[in-house]
């Protein structure tokens, strides 16, 4: 069964500086057919333990208001997505930019 996965480039903004980066991490999403989670692991994580890790390390600030959440979705995502599986990119909440069908390989 395909499953559909909803992600975020970054945080949204149609103007500023918000706006600017938002639209910098779309075009290397588009460029690069990845989905950006705004910061550098590294390394693929191995186990959920490995990505909270690199979570505390690396989550951006305005993450912290509801880390648990951030973190049980991404790493719901990072470890159970499976070749077929849609993903919809979205700016903000109700405009969508984008669709895909996850085609494996390694996640970084």
């Amino acid at each position: 069964m395909t499953r559909y996965w909803v992600m975020a480039p970054a945080r949204y903004s149609s103007s500023g500086t918000v706006g600017a980066e938002y639209h910098k991490c779309w075009q290397y999403d588009l460029e690069h057919g990845v989905i950006a989670i705004g910061w550098d692991l590294g390394e693929a994580p191995k186990s959920r333990e490995h990505l909270y890790r690199l979570w505390d390390a690396n989550a951006k600030p305005e993450w912290e208001a509801t880390p648990d959440h951030a973190i049980r979705m991404l790493s719901r995502f990072w470890f159970e997505v499976e070749p077929g599986d849609m993903v919809i990119a979205r700016a903000g909440l109700l405009l969508y930019v984008g669709i895909g069908e996850f085609q494996g390989g390694t996640l970084l």
